[in-house]
């Protein structure tokens, strides 16, 4: 059960849309919340256990689970179960791949890390310029790859235990 949370700010004590949302649901549950920054916990000058909740970026989290020496899961972006929801094709591949396909001139595709989030923000790949943008990681990372979707609208559903939560713009 949650006693205690954090909540991240970038050092403004202004929220994320998200993080809002949480503050909101926290406030309803009468739990308490402190504010903190990525240095605070990469200090580990948060005092965290296993009914503490921690709000905030990726790299936040990470240092939260370390902190509580629990295993980082693998990212599991596109699971099965959902993928025919995706309405395209959706593969995995490689930076080098990805790189040999720009280099060949064969289209735009869009990639994002495959087992390890935000190692780059996903994005579309369009010429080999564009491959400035994930200067320094491995040519073996793995990679989902996608043609480009212009979309018209997106939405963000919360689940927990298969129940759905919320939805949100």
């Amino acid at each position: 059960m949650i006693n205690k949370a954090y909540i991240q700010t970038k050092g403004n004590n202004k929220f994320r849309h998200e993080e809002q949302l949480v503050v909101s649901e926290l406030g309803v549950r009468g739990i308490s919340f402190d504010v903190f920054t990525e240095k605070r916990i990469n200090r580990r000058n948060l005092p965290l256990d296993i009914n503490t909740l921690v709000v905030g970026d990726m790299n936040c989290i990470y240092g939260a689970l370390k902190q509580l020496n629990i295993e980082i899961p693998e990212a599991n972006t596109y699971p099965k179960s959902l993928r025919k929801y995706l309405y395209r094709d959706v593969f995995e591949s490689t930076i080098g791949d990805l790189e040999y396909h720009l280099r060949n001139g064969t289209g735009p595709l869009f990639a994002k890390p495959a087992n390890k989030q935000k190692v780059f923000t996903g994005r579309v790949f369009e010429t080999e310029q564009d491959l400035y943008y994930i200067q320094g990681i491995s040519r073996r990372q793995k990679v989902y790859c996608t043609k480009p979707v212009n979309f018209i609208s997106e939405f963000r559903v919360y689940i927990v235990d298969s129940e759905i939560r919320c939805i949100d713009l």
